[in-house]
Formats: C-alpha cells, structure tokens, sequence
C-alpha cells in the first residue's frame, strides 16, 4: 500500500521514498512474493483498483481487488491528495451469498448518491418467493400481493395499491425480478379529495333543482311574464353552448401544451442523438487541428530533442495534451513529461515505437526471421497486457484501452538529428471529452437559430456537467448545478436519462440529462434545457383566441336573442 501510495504522489515524501534503494529492494521483494499468489495476472494491476474493483486472481482463484483511501479532496480525475488512512479488500466470488449483488444495491439504497429513488423488491417468479425487500416497506405480505399484479401486468409500468411499479430484469436466465415502487399515495390523496369535493358540489346541485325545479312547475301562484320566460329560455340556450366552448377550449389547452413539451422532450432526445454521432467523430475533426498546429509550433528547421521538448511543454501548458514521449531511432524514451508511466504501458510503448521505426527504415526490403520473431514476441506482450498498440496511421488520433484505462494517442514520425524517431502525444479519454463539451458548448447548435424557425419556437440551450471534481462544470457558473445536482449524480450513477422541470429565476425550463455512451469516462454529463416561455406564449395566444370566438358566440347570441325577443314581443 506504502508503494502504491508514493507511486500516485499520496504521500508528503512521495520522491524521497521513490528513491530509497532500502525501500525499493524491499518492495521489490514483497512484489514479488505477491506476483506468484496472484498468477497469470501482474501485479501492477492492483493500482487499478483505487475505488474500482478489479477481477484477478489470488492463489489460482479468481479475486476481486479494491482499495482506497480516507481522502479530503481530490486532484485530477480523483486521484486524492491528501490522506488520513487506507484499506485493501480481497474479495472471492465463489464466496458471494446467492444474489450478493442484488442485496448490496438494496442496502446501499439509502446511501447519499446510490441513485436509487424508491423502494426495491426482489421477487421469484418461478417459485413465488421473496428475494429481499427494502426495509422502507414494513409490509410483510406486500410481495405475495405485487407478486400476483406482477403477473397479471398489462404493461411494464402498472399501478399497484399506492405505487407505481416499474419492472426489470437483471439477468434474461434469472427468474428473480426487480420491481421498483413509487409512492404515488399523496397523488391518489389529492385525486380524492378533488372527486370528493366534485361530488358534494354534484350532489347539492341535484337537491337543489329537485326541491326546486317540481315546487315551480306545481306552483300556480308564481306567474312569469312573457319577456321573462323569454329571457329564461335564451338564458339556458346560450349558457349551455358556451360552458360547452370553454370546456372544449380549456382540454384543448391542456393537450397542446403536454403536446409542446413532449415536442421539446422530441428535440432535446434527438440532440443528445446527434451529440453521440459528433463525439464518435471529434477524434477525426480533433487530428487535423492537433497536426497542424504542432507542425507549424516545430517549423521546418533541423529538430533538436531540446527543441521539441520546450515546444511540447509549451503545448502541454495550453492543454493541447497531457503528456508527450520521444522516442529515439531503437524505441527507447529519450524525452517525456509522463514521468510516473506505469512500467508495462512504457514497455508496450517502446516495443511498438520500435517496431515503427524498424518498419519506415526498412520499406520494401526483406522479411528476416528474426524480424519475423520479434513481431510475434511483441504481439504475445501485448495480449498479456491487454493492449493492442498500433501505430500503422501516425498523426491520426489512434484509440487505445490498455487495462482498464481509456486514451488517445497520436504518433508523429521526426528526424532528430538526422536519425529517425517518434514522438507520442498522449490525451487520456477524459481530455477528449472536455475538449468535446467545451466546443459543444460554444457552438450551441440547438439554441436560437434566425434561419431554422424550429429552433426559434423551441430552442434548447447545452451545458455540461462535470463528475470531476478538480474539473469545473461547462459554464463554470450556473443555478442549474446546485437545482439539479442529485439529478446529474443520479444520471451518472445508473447510466439513465433524468427529466423533469425546473424553475430559476422566475422561469421555468423543461431539461434533460442523458451520458453519452459513446463517452467512456463519461467525466461530462449534457444537458438540455429548454424555456418554457415559448410554450406559455403560444397558449396564451390559443387562449386569446378561444376566448375571442366564446366573447363572439355569446354577442352574437346576445343579438339574436334581442332581434327574436323584438319580433316575438312587437304588435
């Protein structure tokens, strides 16, 4: 742990440490003690499992390794800085309980962050059992009865007593099912008490005209004029076809307006389309930029290591990339910033770089079998790293997974001196997608458009929230970050799409928040929001109108009526 920790910069003695041959001579040992426990897989694995749990092995069983530390900030992709203590699990699958995973996403339900919103029930359908339940539902019978509306589903969202139930599958050869519930129960409260008000308003009504409707028709002493009797009469006529109007004109509202949003929903699901389709080509677009841009920072003179070290540290500083390697004319490092490289990553850099250069040197001559060897020995190294370094395409954006770490790197053949060489640029996965949010967001392509009207009804504005802590949020500024936090953590942790409506600002905006999949570290979630303003304009206007055509029904049934009362009542 000591050595892990001083490998990540953890401690305040981290290059004192690192340079100790006392120490390095005893951590030499222990690793190695350790890499015979572990087998096939290599121990510089285990850095890998800082709050990521990684499946190896331990004396010939597979383990799951994980470790982390107690930490008061974080530095660059949440690598901490400051630490008080650590710890290290070992975990043997063949161990687990049955269903282990399925409990501990339960228990951790009510944990700041897990993501879950609602209560979770885990149900047999084979044999009508109960997995487990969450202890927000004390019910104990509540499952054989959920069981049964389970069954008897029209739909995959059914109601069930007080809830709103969602059900999913985990594994398509499990018969355990995961339903989750919702508790609508203070909906269902207000829907009674509106009916049960409805229904007292109904019901004195109906008394009202059944005490007085017969009394009046019975009654001899009550004599009504003709003009009264008249005015009753158009009273009744207008009344009802007008009511009839503004009832027809009210539900007209409501549906248009469930139908501006669901259109704005329509729009906003097909930009986050359209976002997956430009990040998958941003290393394409990125490149050409990338190329030039250092091509013309090197210029066309004789090129020196000390040269293009300042003119990559310079880029470096802008953020173009995070680190740089030069190699020389044999593969080997002769210039690079990435000074605490994992060694098997420096290792299958160096082979492939050589390989490279071996094969520009050597275009249309000869295959040796020795060459034929070496490229075979190089091959086998990789597929026991995981990786599958290939630089065939330099100063293309190449995508690498080496381990479980995700980058990009470009290769950018040089002469130094007269001999042939390499220089790497490297942009882990993250840099990318920064990159990526930053020209999304000043580009704004679905915000106010004078050419597009569509845009112009509703428009929708783009933000980016960040996952990093060290990385700030595209804009860094916004009311959005703070109202919709648990929506972005939410979104982040279960890898699904939040929706909803928010206010800020004596405004309200309907917004949406989907990760990228084609994102891998996904350290930057989109969002959409769209005003409400534009709706609210238009039923104001659809208002104005409905109340123009009731204001001219009833003038012009007003008319009618004095024009038929004339006639009826003139000599």
């Amino acid at each position: 742990m000591t050595r892990i920790m001083a490998y990540y910069r953890l401690l305040d003695n981290s290059e004192t440490l690192l340079k100790d041959p006392v120490f390095e001579r005893q951590c030499s040992g222990a690793m190695n003690m350790l890499q015979k426990a572990m087998g096939s897989q290599k121990i510089e694995h285990v850095t890998y499992a800082l709050d990521n749990p990684q499946l190896l092995g331990w004396l010939g069983k597979p383990c799951y390794f994980v470790w982390n530390m107690d930490v008061e900030s974080y530095r660059e992709t949440n690598i901490p800085d400051k630490i008080r203590g650590g710890f290290m699990l070992m975990l043997f699958p063949e161990k687990f309980t049955e269903d282990f995973w399925l409990k501990r996403m339960i228990y951790r339900r009510k944990r700041p962050g897990s993501g879950l919103k609602h209560p979770v029930v885990a149900v047999n359908i084979s044999d009508g059992t109960l997995v487990l339940q969450d202890s927000a539902i004390t019910d104990e019978d509540l499952y054989k009865r959920l069981l049964g509306a389970y069954l008897e589903r029209s739909q995959s969202i059914f109601d069930f007593e007080n809830y709103l139930v969602k059900a999913s599958v985990a594994d398509e050869n499990s018969p355990v099912r995961i339903l989750s519930l919702a508790d609508i129960s203070g909906l269902q409260q207000v829907r009674k008490k509106l009916l049960f008000r409805l229904s007292h308003v109904a019901l004195f009504l109906l008394v009202l005209l059944s005490l007085i409707l017969p009394g009046v028709m019975r009654s001899q002493n009550i004599t009504m004029s003709l003009r009264m009797r008249i005015a009753a009469v158009f009273s009744v006529a207008m009344l009802v076809p007008i009511i009839s109007l503004i009832s027809i004109g009210r539900s007209f509202l409501f549906h248009e307006e469930n139908r501006l949003k669901e259109s704005a929903m329509v729009r906003m699901r097909a930009g986050f389309e359209a976002l997956e389709l430009r990040y998958r080509d941003a290393p394409r677009l990125i490149e050409g930029d990338l190329y030039e841009d250092l091509r013309n920072r090197l210029g066309s003179d004789t090129l020196t290591l000390d040269k293009i070290e300042d003119t990559m540290r310079i880029a470096t500083e802008e953020g173009l990339f995070k680190h740089y390697i030069v190699t020389d004319d044999k593969g080997k490092f002769s210039r690079t910033n990435w000074l605490n490289i994992d060694p098997p990553l420096k290792k299958s850099i160096e082979m492939a770089a050589a390989r490279v250069v071996k094969t520009d040197a050597a275009v249309g001559g000869p295959t040796s079998v020795v060459d034929a060897a070496i490229d075979e020995e190089v091959e086998q190294y990789m597929q026991v790293l995981g990786s599958s370094f290939d630089f065939s395409r330099p100063t293309h954006l190449n995508f690498f997974v080496f381990q479980n770490s995700y980058m990009y790197f470009m290769s950018i053949m040089v002469q130094i001196e007269g001999k042939v060489g390499n220089l790497f640029l490297h942009l882990p996965d993250y840099y990318l997608e920064k990159r990526f949010a930053y020209d999304e967001f000043m580009q704004n392509r679905m915000a106010v458009d004078r050419v597009d009207s569509e845009k112009r009804d509703l428009p929708a504005e783009l933000f980016f929230y960040s996952n990093f802590k060290a990385e700030k949020s595209v804009p860094a500024e916004s009311p959005i970050w703070r109202k919709l936090k648990e929506a972005f953590e939410r979104a982040s942790k279960v890898k699904t799409e939040e929706s909803g409506i928010m206010t800020s600002e004596d405004e309200s905006y309907i917004y949406a928040i989907r990760p990228l999949s084609s994102m891998h570290t996904q350290s930057f979630l989109p969002c959409l929001l769209t005003s409400t303003r534009p709706i609210e304009a238009r039923l104001r206007s659809m208002q104005m109108v409905i109340s123009g055509l009731a204001f001219s029904a009833l003038l012009g049934a007003i008319i009618l009526s004095l024009v038929l009362a004339a006639s009826l009542l003139g000599p």
